[in-house]
């Protein structure tokens, strides 16, 4: 029974792996469930014992990523600190696990530059959007925290600063994924340091959130 068990897991992990490639290769609405069960490897019939449809399987790979970025901030705050260390220490998490996590990175991708809208994927939407708002939210609730605190500038609104955060943020990683840079030629698909690059521009985060002495 166990190993059954066992088995059937690693059968949903393939087909998770299969669709998320060919999702990210091809789009949603080109793909089929003949081709991701083929990239996987199995049958249609085992596809249908553990998913109904493209819809739940591309709603199910945006619930895992979306649970990811959490538990960065859950780890990020409890190693304590500051209020400045512990948002410069979240800022370089997510991008070092958008650079270390081959999964999380293509579901980020295929998010970014193949979402595609339609009657199938309002699930998946909804998830996207409910999870920005949810992050959103906890930066701004965090900002306003900080500013009553005085341990961030008390000029800018907290939702200014959360937008900053994310702006930063998901700019960096759109500009090192698209395999493009303003200063590159490079056709290198990451042209430049990620991780470096996140050290950086957190340190710009950090001199633009302290207060004036």
């Amino acid at each position: 029974m166990k190993r059954t068990q066992e088995d059937a897991a690693l059968t949903r992990e393939a087909l998770l792996r299969a669709a998320l490639s060919v999702f990210g290769n091809r789009g949603y609405a080109a793909s089929t469930l003949a081709e991701i069960a083929q990239a996987a490897q199995v049958t249609r019939g085992a596809l249908y014992h553990h998913f109904s449809g493209k819809s739940e399987l591309y709603t199910t790979l945006i619930a895992q990523a979306a649970q990811q970025p959490g538990l960065v901030v859950a780890q990020a705050i409890a190693e304590g600190g500051s209020f400045l260390e512990i948002i410069r220490r979240v800022f370089v998490r997510q991008l070092e696990l958008l650079s270390s996590d081959p999964t999380y990175r293509a579901t980020a991708e295929l998010v970014m530059f193949r979402l595609e809208s339609g009657p199938e994927l309002e699930a998946a939407q909804t998830l996207l959007s409910t999870g920005r708002a949810a992050t959103f939210q906890l930066l701004t609730g965090t900002f306003e925290e900080a500013r009553a605190q005085r341990t961030v500038r008390s000029d800018l609104a907290p939702e200014d600063l959360s937008r900053s955060f994310m702006a930063l943020q998901i700019g960096l990683f759109q500009l090192w994924s698209s395999g493009s840079s303003p200063d590159s030629n490079s056709p290198n698909p990451h042209p430049f340091d990620l991780v470096a690059s996140a050290h950086a521009l957190a340190d710009v985060l950090i001199v633009g959130l302290k207060p004036p002495p």
